[in-house]
């Protein structure tokens, strides 16, 4: 498990500090840690779909099309 992970897991139960503590690092770089996690999350679109739907439907597209221009 994470350092991220263990951090989440104790979310409104336990502050960053004592979360810090308890793995004995600096609870500024646990915050850092967790926001950059978050940060690196894909962000859903305003429809609600994640880009992770349309991410698989644009890459058979391109693969599409980089298909038949190979084949002319």
């Amino acid at each position: 498990m994470s350092l991220v992970a263990v951090c989440r897991a104790a979310t409104g139960k336990r502050t960053y500090a004592v979360v810090a503590v308890d793995l004995g690092i600096a609870a500024e770089s646990l915050r850092a840690w967790v926001c950059k996690d978050g940060a690196q999350a894909a962000p859903e679109d305003r429809d609600g779909r994640g880009k992770a739907v349309e991410e698989p439907a644009r890459l058979r597209a391109q693969n599409a099309r980089l298909l038949k221009a190979e084949q002319e």
